[in-house]
């Protein structure tokens, strides 16, 4: 017993490190592509709503609440019990999630004026910022799947998938920032593009391994 549980805390540990690592590689990188610029200003003032979703998701209350509940459900029902729920709550998620997002798409200039006020309604920056919290709105809904795909996993005594999370995201955007960036006619909107691709890739990973 306590030799697999050291094994998990060595895995999440190491995936730990090295998403810090890939995270300071990734902050080098926009600040040497992208410099000191309004682009680079309205990607990370509006990169903050995506940012703090996944916080919350990944690593936060949500899936801290999850947790005790997909226990219960695996000791009452096996795992026809943990899987039934947890695609109740996948489609919960979905239905819950999907008209907020559609919301925040049409809202996202009055989002980019409450987050980044000092930007001027109507200016270039404005428009980009608006554009690209537009483009990473659906990475909101594609973090939660992926917060519960991760619990289901952590249940079962999967921990290197889940821990893979953020490792992604930084790999996707450093990828973005090195090769889609210069072939782009906006090439901040390339970082805005990976965060909805890591997204897209996370669910991917986990979700197979999470319903077998």
């Amino acid at each position: 017993m306590a030799r697999p549980l050291f094994k998990s805390t060595l895995m999440v540990g190491f995936m730990t490190l090295i998403s810090r690592v890939l995270g300071f590689v990734r902050d080098m990188l926009i600040a040497q592509v992208f410099g000191v610029s309004p682009a680079t200003d309205a990607f990370f003032a509006v990169f903050k709503i995506p940012n703090f979703f996944r916080r919350l998701f990944a690593e936060g209350v949500f899936t801290q609440t999850l947790m005790p509940v997909l226990s219960d459900c695996q000791s009452q029902g096996g795992l026809a019990g943990l899987k039934r729920f947890s695609g109740k709550a996948a489609g919960t998620l979905c239905a819950g999630m999907a008209p907020m997002i559609i919301t925040g798409i049409m809202a996202a200039p009055v989002l980019v004026s409450a987050l980044a006020p000092g930007f001027g309604y109507g200016t270039e920056q404005f428009r980009l910022a608006v554009e690209l919290l537009q483009i990473m709105q659906p990475y909101l809904l594609l973090v939660a799947l992926v917060s519960l795909a991760a619990s289901v996993l952590n249940i079962k005594g999967r921990f290197a998938v889940p821990a893979l999370t953020p490792v992604v995201l930084n790999v996707a955007m450093i990828i973005a920032a090195l090769k889609f960036a210069p072939i782009m006619a906006e090439p901040i909107k390339a970082l805005a593009w990976a965060v909805l691709a890591a997204g897209a890739c996370n669910v991917l990973c986990k979700f197979p391994r999470y319903s077998s």
